[in-house]
């Protein structure tokens, strides 16, 4: 691939980011309010189809991505998991469940 093809996509993109209680025990007195990890997840798409860079912890967090994979209006062709951490692979069953059939899972 050349800087033309690179420049001549139409692939676009659409990041996705939840914030959720973090586990740090050791902040210091009064800072509670900074223990929170953010996770994201990235719909990257064509006129047709899409892929999916990770998915989330929880069902809720899960069902507001199907939400958002489904309100764009774009055949999921596969999901990617970028690492063994839950918190970017445990949603993939309600992913697979709304887009069954030609969606590949795969991985780092």
């Amino acid at each position: 691939m050349n800087a033309a093809d690179i420049t001549n996509t139409n692939l676009k993109w659409d990041v996705l980011t939840i914030k959720r209680p973090g586990l740090s025990r050791d902040l210091p007195p009064g800072k509670e309010a900074l223990m929170w990890v953010a996770n994201s997840s990235t719909l990257i798409y064509g006129d047709r189809d899409a892929i999916l860079v990770d998915t989330f912890l929880t069902t809720e967090q899960s069902r507001t991505l199907v939400e958002r994979v489904v309100a764009s209006g774009k055949n999921l062709t596969a999901i990617y998991i970028t690492h063994g951490h839950g918190d970017h692979f445990f949603g993939l069953a309600s992913l697979l469940e709304q887009f069954p059939g030609g969606t590949r899972v795969c991985g780092a």
